[in-house]
Formats: structure tokens, sequence, C-alpha cells
């Protein structure tokens, strides 16, 4: 990843729901659907193994369904995380992505730059870790958007995980995709 001069890299982990059981008819009743139990121990793995991996959410970004709420705020208890959560319909299973990636690219202030000392070039601040908790095919088409790959070419399975790179803040076509953990993988790693 190349280093940028003007603010910290960012590295968004691309989390999808646990296990929440079969899809439910009404609308209104989909929205309220919990994690089963396989689902909770998924939530609880990904967090664990991102832990692991050294990636510490700053921020968890969140669908307002039940079943993406549950997860973040699972997996960040098992990452031991007490970063901010933000709950968005910018992750809706039907957002258009490009709502969520203004989002996450305005949302945050750009960070304080450390003093240069004497006679040398300030540092740029190490990277910040967002965690985005949602629902597919909305995920897909998120990842698609921020790597510049074709629409629906990854495919999240529930409770998997992508890790997606980029250079500065969140951006269109700006991200590298360079980690993506299905449930099994998560579960060796765990």
């Amino acid at each position: 990843m190349k280093e940028s001069t003007d603010e910290p890299a960012t590295v968004m982990c691309v989390i999808r729901h646990g296990d929440a059981g079969a899809h439910a008819a009404l609308p209104h009743r989909d929205r309220l659907r919990p994690l089963t139990d396989k689902g909770k121990r998924q939530s609880k793995r990904a967090g664990r193994v991102l832990a692991r991996l050294g990636l510490s959410p700053q921020e968890i970004w969140s669908s307002k369904l039940v079943r993406a709420v549950e997860t973040a705020g699972i997996a960040a208890k098992a990452a031991d995380s007490l970063a901010a959560r933000i709950e968005t319909s910018d992750l809706a299973p039907d957002a258009a992505p490009e709502r969520i990636v203004t989002a996450l690219s305005g949302a945050r202030p750009a960070a304080p730059r450390a003093k240069a000392r004497k006679g040398r070039s300030a540092k740029v601040p190490v990277t910040d870790v967002l965690w985005v908790v949602g629902h597919e095919p909305h995920l897909s088409l998120l990842i698609g958007h921020v790597t510049g790959a074709p629409p629906r070419a990854i495919r999240l399975g529930k409770g998997a995980v992508a890790v997606v790179e980029f250079p500065g803040r969140v951006a269109a076509d700006a991200g590298r995709m360079t980690l993506l953990l299905p449930p099994e993988a998560l579960k060796e790693l765990d």
C-alpha cells in the first residue's frame, strides 16, 4: 500500500452479519431477525480473529437491522474493543454503496499530523481501522465499488470477513482487497 503524506491509511474490515436463520417474508419482521447461536459464534470468532490480526477498530459502523447490530456488538466484545459504534441506514441491504463510502470518508476528521522534530519531516499517523457490518448484496457491491472490481465479483457468506486497504480515506476505486476470510477460515484461525 502506498503511504499518503496527508493522512493515515485506512483499513476497512467488511463483516457480513452472522447466521440469522431463514429470511422473513415480511420486511418489517425481517429487520428484527436476531442471530442464531451459530451466528453469535461466527460473530465472536470474527472479532477475535480480527483483533489477533491487529485489526481492532477505532469505529464500528453497522446496519440498523438487529442481526447486524448484534454482530457488531458481539464482535467488538470478543475483540475487547471500546470503539465508537455507529448504526446507519447507509448499510441497509438495498442501500447504494456510494452512501456508506460518503459517510465513511466524510465522518472522520483527518488525523492530526505529528510535529516534525528539528531537521526531520513529520510522520503520518498510524493506520485507521474501521469495521463495517452489514448484509448481502450490499457488501459485495460496496467492495466492488471501492476496489473497482466488477459488481458482485465478491460474495460474502454469513459470518465472513473481507479486508480492504486504502492509502488514505475510504474512496471509490481507491481500495485494494488484501484478505478474504470465509467462516471456515476464521474457524481455523481462531
